[in-house]
């Protein structure tokens, strides 16, 4: 019995990761293209401007469209991500704290912060 699953498996297995994949790939990948009207093309540079445009800002509060660092901490733990957090200013720990994020000493005295 096994022996017939594993070679039905291993049939369906040459035929699908061969070129009948590929040529499945790509034909979805053109459609999904068309039908969206080359949404990936046309919204390279604002996602772009998203992903990066507040990468090296030194502030913590929202850009525009943005969200602060403890925005983001608030969704993820929101969606069920077990969440970390180092900061050396006691305020902001509290508030990850009051998240339920753990804190990772950075060995910075309060006194600095």
């Amino acid at each position: 019995m096994y022996e017939v699953f594993n070679s039905m498996v291993l049939k369906v297995n040459d035929l699908l990761t061969g070129s009948v994949l590929l040529v499945a790939l790509v034909g979805a990948g053109i459609w999904f293209s068309f039908k969206l009207g080359f949404i990936q093309v046309r919204g390279f540079g604002e996602s772009m401007r998203r992903t990066f445009g507040g990468l090296f800002s030194k502030k913590g509060d929202a850009g525009k469209d943005g969200m602060s660092s403890f925005q983001a901490l608030a969704t993820a733990k929101r969606l069920g991500a077990v969440t970390y957090a180092a900061d050396i200013r006691p305020a902001a720990a509290e508030q990850a704290m009051s998240l339920g994020a753990k804190i990772i000493d950075t060995g910075v005295p309060a006194e600095i912060a």
